[in-house]
């Protein structure tokens, strides 16, 4: 590839991303962090112009990568601009999947195509991304030109991708963290639930695991309205108020939590016709708290 990137912002996702385009044959110009030990972390995966000046990695490349936190990514536009760091012909690109595309206006103005190819996966470490970058999936935004360079990346990623507008970018950001990081929530919520009768969170994972793999599998080739199971499909409402009376004896804080996901949960099991319009009546009011509260 002629392209020269660069990837100012040498953390999980930035470093993973020039290791995946290093290999798929781009030339990495430089490599930047303010932070010296993550230069020097990136060193070992990467070489090229390893360097704490922003401006001056900027200079070096044609594909320019902002992967940084979504907070400093309008402030490092605006300052690499102010100094001249991108030019005419310039692709600039943030990673955020929340911000949109107008925080890199300033590099715009300096002549620069401006985008986003976010990835649609989350990264423990360096070699978690490197692992799960490959076959996800990247939400890009940006006009005609940008977009065509933005699926080439993708596919030397060998991942897939979907066009996100700018305009959108709030909705599919709030999916992404429903699916990622409130799962994660959602486990801990129930590992919490375990402790309540003596299993400790490592003991109660592994319980889990099998029965989330197992979901995961279902929803996979059924869709979530065919794979979702348990006494709300099967409307038994007897069962649904037990788990209420024990959360009010036992995690109180934890019950509105529960609440809303019965609540969310009766909906499929409603356009899944599983259950009929009484049942769904009844499993509402005694999540709402209607039969057991007043």
């Amino acid at each position: 590839m002629d392209s020269k990137i660069v990837i100012i912002g040498a953390g999980k996702a930035g470093v993973a991303l020039g290791i995946l385009l290093k290999s798929a044959g781009y030339d990495i110009a430089a490599v930047c962090s303010k932070h010296k030990s993550s230069l020097k972390k990136a060193s070992s995966y990467l070489d090229g112009f390893l360097t704490t000046d922003a401006v001056e990695a900027a200079k070096t490349g044609d594909i320019i990568f902002l992967s940084v936190r979504d907070n400093q990514i309008k402030d490092l536009c605006d300052s690499i601009a102010a100094k001249d760091g991108f030019k005419k012909g310039n692709y600039v690109f943030h990673l955020s999947g929340a911000l949109s595309v107008d925080v890199l206006k300033k590099a715009e103005k300096r002549g620069a195509k401006i985008g986003c190819i976010h990835p649609i996966q989350s990264f423990a470490d360096i070699k978690g991304a490197i692992k799960n970058l490959p076959g996800s999936y990247f939400g890009i935004t940006g006009d005609k030109s940008v977009l065509l360079l933005a699926k080439r990346i993708v596919k030397s990623l060998k991942g897939k991708f979907l066009i996100i507008e700018d305009k959108d970018k709030p909705i599919y950001h709030i999916a992404a963290c429903v699916v990622s990081n409130y799962l994660v929530s959602l486990i801990n919520y129930a590992e919490n639930l375990y402790k309540i009768i003596g299993i400790n969170e490592s003991d109660a994972f592994r319980a889990f695991y099998p029965l989330i793999k197992g979901t995961l599998d279902n929803i996979e080739k059924k869709g979530t309205i065919e794979a979702l199971t348990g006494p709300i499909v099967r409307g038994d409402t007897e069962v649904i108020l037990k788990h209420i009376e024990q959360l009010k004896k036992k995690l109180p804080d934890e019950l509105s939590l529960y609440r809303e996901l019965g609540l969310a949960a009766t909906e499929i099991a409603f356009k899944r016709k599983s259950i009929n319009r009484n049942t769904r009546k009844d499993l509402i009011n005694i999540l709402k708290g209607v039969k057991t509260d007043g």
